[in-house]
């Protein structure tokens, strides 16, 4: 398991943006028109637009001001707003286009790195719920208290699995910029933080599903 643990954290970081610095100062790239209909091109710009909010957050981290509206004010006039705009005029993008991949940067797909462990986690203590229920109600004619426990535990495990999302996600999420700073959006945008609610309902369904089929296998014929 921790073998398994390092690979997958060793895998999130492998994503981390280039030009990393604490002086908002953006790497060497020449100028080129970016065509957003053209994949590649729109990922370009994505990450262009996620390494400059990097950078932003780096800059000012490193600031005399603390926490609070005077230092995101500083990160977005004196370091956000001028690499954004250099980013519009080296590739040949409107705003529009920025906000457009701003609001894209958290979509990564099936992201294995996070949906695996989670799936993994969800499995096993689901697993072991049952085992529980079955252990504990094993007479036939048990069935309604086999059906309450199952509806608790459905909500406990859910519950469980969607806080251990929020959790990996914002780990593998840290490893992979490099940066423990995801305040703002950049926590935001995170799916297991934006749709907690409808991953609890998944979990939920997908426990009571296999609860039902796994009670059904192991009842007597």
């Amino acid at each position: 398991m921790k073998r398994a643990a390092a690979f997958l954290l060793i895998a999130a970081a492998l994503g981390c943006s280039s030009g990393q610095n604490t002086d908002c100062r953006w790497p060497d790239e020449s100028p080129r028109i970016l065509d957003l209909r053209i994949g590649a091109d729109a990922s370009h710009l994505m990450q262009d637009v996620e390494l400059a909010e990097e950078l932003s957050v780096r800059f000012a981290d490193e600031s005399e001001f603390g926490p609070g509206p005077q230092r995101q004010r500083l990160r977005v006039e004196r370091c956000y707003d001028p690499l954004v705009a250099g980013i519009m005029a080296r590739h040949g993008v409107s705003m529009a286009d920025v906000l457009d991949a701003q609001q894209r940067i958290g979509e990564r797909g099936l992201n294995l790195v996070v949906n695996v462990p989670v799936a993994a986690f969800f499995g096993f203590l689901t697993l072991m719920t049952l085992r529980g229920i079955r252990r504990r109600f094993a007479a036939a004619d048990e069935r309604a208290a086999v059906a309450i426990a199952s509806v608790i535990s459905a909500v406990f495990v859910a519950g469980l699995t969607t806080g251990f999302g929020r959790v990996w996600q914002m780990v593998s999420e840290t490893i992979r910029i490099g940066n423990g700073h995801l305040g703002g959006q950049r926590g935001l945008r995170l799916p297991w933080v934006q749709h907690t609610f409808e991953y609890f309902i998944v979990a939920l369904i997908a426990f009571l599903v296999i609860a039902v089929v796994s009670h059904r296998r192991a009842a007597p014929h």
